[in-house]
């Protein structure tokens, strides 16, 4: 797991950067959001399918996965499923410009965090992927906690 990094402390908001896996049959699409997410501090690795964003989620272990919903091979939603099979934590974000209801249900119902429809608006993508680190930086700092105090228990018990 990578750590959550923020804007140096000079700057009025905290903003957090993370890694954050692309994955969209479209190259055009890929590369500019890819290009507009590392301007802005982030560490973007892109995969042209599911089958590619499997394997590139094994190397560079994201924070967070951006994915088209309708792709050839495998769509996002079966890449999703086979995501939360071998990290249930990882939050996945799902891109489509086929927007509807239902596909923004079965998209939440398979596990997606959020539902970005396309064109994408990237002041919306900012604040989701904002909220999602924010989130996923929460989730850490529990289980650090509670680590500590588990073991803080058997650091009192060894100085009686």
């Amino acid at each position: 797991m990578s750590a959550l990094t923020s804007t140096p402390p000079n700057e009025p908001i905290r903003l957090l950067r993370g890694k954050i896996l692309i994955v969209d049959d479209e190259p055009s699409a890929r590369q500019a959001l890819g290009t507009l997410l590392s301007e802005d501090g982030h560490d973007v690795r892109e995969a042209p399918d599911g089958y590619k964003a499997l394997g590139a989620i094994e190397r560079f272990e994201p924070d967070l996965v951006l994915t088209d919903l309708r792709m050839p091979l495998m769509g996002g939603l079966e890449l999703i499923r086979k995501i939360h099979e071998q990290r249930p934590d990882l939050p996945c974000i799902v891109m489509t410009a086929f927007a509807t209801v239902d596909t923004a249900v079965e998209a939440m119902k398979n596990g997606a965090q959020d539902y970005l429809t396309k064109p994408l608006n990237f002041d919306a993508v900012d604040l989701i992927i904002q909220r999602t680190l924010e989130r996923l930086a929460l989730q850490r700092e529990v289980v650090q906690l509670r680590e500590r105090l588990s073991r803080e228990p058997h650091k009192q018990q060894t100085r009686m």
